[in-house]
C-alpha cells in the first residue's frame, strides 16, 4: 500500500534555499532515494532526512519548479516540516531573504524562537525599546 502523496509547489524553484531551510530545521540534505512506510521508496533528485521522522520528504526537479513527494503517515513528516509542508516553506522564505541580503553585503538572522532573539539582542547590544522580541512567529531580521 503506498501512502506517498506528491505537491508541486510552483514558487518553489530556489533549490539552495529549500536546502539551508531544511538543515536549520535539523534536518540531513542526502542524495539517495526517500524512505516512506515499512520498506517503501522512491527516486528522487534530492531526499530531506530528519533525525526525528522515519520517513523522509523526495524533492523532483521540474521544468516548472520542485515537486515534493512524503508519506503523511502517522504525521512523522509533518511534526518536522509542518502541515502541507508550511514550517518548511516559512524557513524557505526566510532563505530567500536572507540571500537577497548576503548579496547585497547585509548581515541576517533568523528568529525563531524567544533564544534566537535573546541570543541576537546580546551580540548586537540591543536593549530596551531597541530590543528585538520573539512574538511566536517565524522572522527574519536585516542589519543595514
Amino acid at each position: 500500500m503506498s501512502h506517498w502523496t506528491k505537491t508541486q509547489l510552483r514558487s518553489l524553484t530556489n533549490e539552495e534555499a529549500l536546502k539551508r531551510a531544511w538543515i536549520a530545521l535539523g534536518g540531513q540534505v542526502l542524495t539517495c532515494n526517500a524512505k516512506g512506510y515499512y520498506t517503501s521508496t522512491i527516486p528522487c533528485d534530492l531526499c530531506l532526512r530528519h533525525k526525528d521522522s522515519p520517513y523522509d520528504i523526495a524533492v523532483k526537479r521540474a521544468s516548472v519548479g520542485l515537486w515534493l513527494e512524503t508519506d503523511w503517515y502517522q504525521g512523522h513528516v509533518e511534526r518536522v516540516a509542518g502541515k502541507e509542508y508550511s514550517k518548511l516553506l516559512e524557513y524557505y522564505q526566510s532563505e530567500l531573504v536572507g540571500q537577497v541580503a548576503e548579496a547585497e553585503g547585509q548581515q541576517w538572522w533568523r528568529v525563531a524562537s524567544t533564544e534566537d532573539a535573546q541570543r541576537i539582542n546580546e551580540n548586537l547590544g540591543l536593549w530596551g525599546d531597541e530590543a528585538l522580541t520573539y512574538n511566536g512567529k517565524l522572522m527574519t531580521v536585516i542589519l543595514k
